[in-house]
């Protein structure tokens, strides 16, 4: 819990730098990028951690990477911040609360939605433009494949889980015959 809480205070203070440089959008791709990077690469999430390295060391890692990166100034700072205060390990938290509060002010939400076989874009937007009136915000969507639902789709959007899928109607036919 005090981490989470400790990873929405970074992210509420970035995305109030983003938006008062109308980077918002930018600063939270950067952000996702070295994010994702770290996560990937083991061996650079435990260097940047690791107790064992001084935190000069560490920035300099964390320089060499952001000039690399093309990283702006903004993330390349906040980076630095983050290793000076010791908080990298909350690195990837503080990813998702900042796309977390960056979705809630532009009135976005992400979901994921499995269906056994690649829907055709007809149907994707079709999904799209019914979780949008459903949610009344723009939808964000990651489609993923799935055989294991037989047909139909189901849905994560937010807290909600919409199931549709074909399994799971089966399972509560069978249930219903068990009774």
């Amino acid at each position: 819990m005090i981490q989470g809480s400790l990873a929405r205070r970074y992210a509420r203070a970035l995305v109030g730098i983003a938006q008062e440089t109308k980077t918002t959008e930018e600063l939270g791709r950067e952000l996702l990028t070295f994010a994702e990077l770290i996560t990937r690469e083991k061996n650079l999430h435990e260097a940047l951690i690791s107790p064992m390295l001084k935190r000069d060391t560490k920035d300099q890692i964390l320089q060499e990477l952001c000039t690399r990166l093309s990283l702006s100034n903004v993330i390349t700072n906040f980076l630095r911040l983050l290793n000076e205060k010791g908080r990298m390990d909350h690195l990837e938290r503080i990813a998702s609360a900042y796309q977390e509060m960056d979705d809630e002010a532009e009135a976005r939400v992400r979901a994921e939605v499995r269906s056994p076989s690649r829907l055709s874009q007809d149907e994707a937007d079709h999904v799209r433009e019914a979780l949008s009136r459903l949610s009344g915000k723009e939808v964000i969507m990651e489609v993923k494949d799935d055989p294991d639902l037989i047909g139909g789709i189901l849905v994560r959007i937010g807290g909600l889980l919409l199931d549709g899928s074909i399994k799971s109607q089966l399972c509560r036919i069978k249930e219903e015959m068990s009774k």
